[in-house]
Order: structure tokens, then sequence, then C-alpha cells
């Protein structure tokens, strides 16, 4: 009878335990790893060599110091694999907050640990690009300021002249970009009208920037300049396209 018994409870054990994990949920627990600093209120007396102090129940009262799991985590040094804009260049050694690092930076492949291994092999690769222009933080920087660049060029409308780039280098002084006529390159063969243009300026180290420029005429004559006064924004800005109607109303 015991035998039969035994046979039917554990026959019937492998269906319960199937019924069980389908209602009861299932609960991850896993153990708080913490760390927390505290200090004894009284200190126990000294005592003797070769004995242990006596604890009294005085002696078991704690005050609390610090916490140190809360304690915020020092930035930490990494090796970028690409040039990001606002941080650095290939290969620059740079200082980020862990989370940028662990959530960003690191999962993207866009950055690695400022290892020996690795600072010993991104040395190598610094060495091997010797003689080329080497890209630099201020370069980037100054590459994507000009991308947004809609350079007006003030021209003459009581004399002929025709656009060369010593006229484009002056255009870009009065708005604070200091060029030399090497780094200007003309898309067009010679303009001699007002009308908008394309022309590209070469930052170091970096592939040439193509910029907008339109060109307005100044007279003598300070009647006439009333074109002067309606002239576009020189640097775009990017405005976001407001919602549709229906896209408010689903909202």
């Amino acid at each position: 009878m015991m035998r039969g018994c035994k046979r039917v409870v554990t026959e019937a054990l492998p269906s319960i335990s199937r019924q069980t994990k389908s209602v009861l949920p299932s609960y991850n627990f896993q153990q708080l790893r913490s760390t927390v600093i505290v200090k004894r209120r009284h200190e126990p007396g000294l005592a003797k060599i070769g004995s242990n102090p006596k604890i009294r129940t005085r002696h078991l009262i704690y005050d609390f110091c610090e916490r140190v799991h809360s304690n915020p985590l020092p930035p930490i040094q990494c090796i970028l694999k690409e040039n990001i804009l606002g941080l650095g260049v290939e290969g620059e050694l740079v200082t980020v907050s862990r989370k940028m690092f662990r959530n960003s930076l690191y999962p993207r492949q866009k950055a690695v640990y400022a290892s020996p291994e690795n600072l010993a092999e991104y040395q190598t690769v610094e060495k091997d690009k010797t003689g080329k222009k080497k890209v630099t933080k201020f370069s980037m920087t100054t590459s994507a300021r000009l991308k947004k660049l809609y350079l007006p060029v003030p021209m003459s409308g009581d004399n002929k002249w025709t656009l060369n780039k010593d006229h484009i280098r002056l255009a870009l002084r009065k708005v604070g970009v200091e060029a030399e006529q090497d780094t200007i390159t003309l898309l067009h063969s010679s303009i001699t009208e007002p009308q908008e243009f394309k022309f590209e300026i070469s930052v170091m180290g970096l592939d040439p920037i193509t910029v907008d420029g339109h060109i307005y005429l100044v007279y003598k004559n300070a009647a006439k300049n009333m074109a002067a006064l309606d002239l576009p924004p020189v640097w775009k800005t990017t405005v976001k396209k407001p919602k549709d109607s229906d896209q408010l109303e689903a909202e």
C-alpha cells in the first residue's frame, strides 16, 4: 500500500509543480550590497596582553558616520575611437563621467578604457599619422559652426566688380571668422551681379566645408541702401516644425 502511495505522489508532483509555476509569480531576490561606516560611542578599555577586552552593553552602541555606496563615483579616463564634437578627437585621452562612458560611449564603441595596453596601441597609431594634419577639438567646433553660416558679402553698387577670394575673406572677418585666401575655394568661375552662391573653406585636418553666401549691393547714396536692411540672419538656426492640428487633436 505504501509503495502505491509513493508512486502516485511521485507521478503527481510534476503536474503540481507545473501548475504552481504558472500561478505563483517568480521573484528574483538579490543581495543588497552596501557599506556603512560606524563608530563606537563608548570605546572599551585596554586589555592585558594575551586577553580580549571586556565588552559591555554600552560598547555595542554605534554612531552612524558615512554611507559609502551613496557617494558619487569619480570620473573615468577613456580613449576616444572617433571624433566627437564637444568632447575630443580620435585617440585623445579625455575624462568623462562614468554614466556617460558606460551608457553611451563604451556600448556604441566610441571609446575604450584607458588601460596600459590601449594607451600603448593608440600611441603607435599616432606615430603612424605623423606628417598628416592633426584634427583638434577646436577645428571640429569651427567646422560645425561654419556649416550654419549664411555669409553676406557686400559689393559696390556704383562700380563694376568680379567676386574673388579677397571679398569673401573680408566678409568672413566681418562676421568674426578669420581665414586665409589659400583655405577658400570658389565654386563659380565668375560672379559679377548680386546672387546666392556657394564656396568651400578648409579647416585644419578636416574635409572642405561648403558654405552658402549671398551678395548684396552697397551704394554711396545712403537712400539706395534699403536692401541691406532686409538681410536674412547670418547664422542659420534649426527651428522645430509645429505639429499639425490633426496630431494635436490625437494627443
